[in-house]
Parts: C-alpha cells; sequence; structure tokens
C-alpha cells in the first residue's frame, strides 16, 4: 500500500471515529436536556403540592378559628 492509500485510510478512520464522537456528544446533550425538563417539572410539581397543603392548612386554621 503507497503512503498517499495510507494516509486515505487513515483520513477515513479519523472520519469515522469523529462522527462516532459526535454522535455520543449529541445524544448526551439530549439526554442532559430530557433531565433537565424533568427536574424542572419535578420541582413545578412540588411547588404547587406545597401551595395546596399552605392553602388546605390556612382553610383547617380558618374553620378551627369559626368553631371556637
Amino acid at each position: 500500500m503507497s503512503n498517499e492509500e495510507q494516509l486515505k485510510v487513515e483520513a477515513y478512520r479519523v472520519q469515522f471515529y469523529l462522527e462516532i464522537l459526535i454522535s455520543v456528544y449529541l445524544l448526551h446533550k439530549e439526554r442532559e436536556a430530557c433531565w433537565e425538563k424533568a427536574l424542572a417539572l419535578i420541582e413545578e410539581r412540588k411547588k404547587e403540592k406545597a401551595a395546596l397543603l399552605e392553602k388546605k392548612q390556612s382553610e383547617k386554621c380558618k374553620v378551627l378559628t369559626l368553631i371556637k
């Protein structure tokens, strides 16, 4: 195999590995974005639940005040 042919083979090999690395990186970023969205939704739900609990607690206090 000539030097030029070896260089072409090596260039294709490098290109192939770069494409794999880029694909893995993009998949990682996509998964990372999905996790961030999921965590944001969890935090939003926690805040909603806390607000509902606070509302129920204040309603209980009002009822207890009316009973007294």
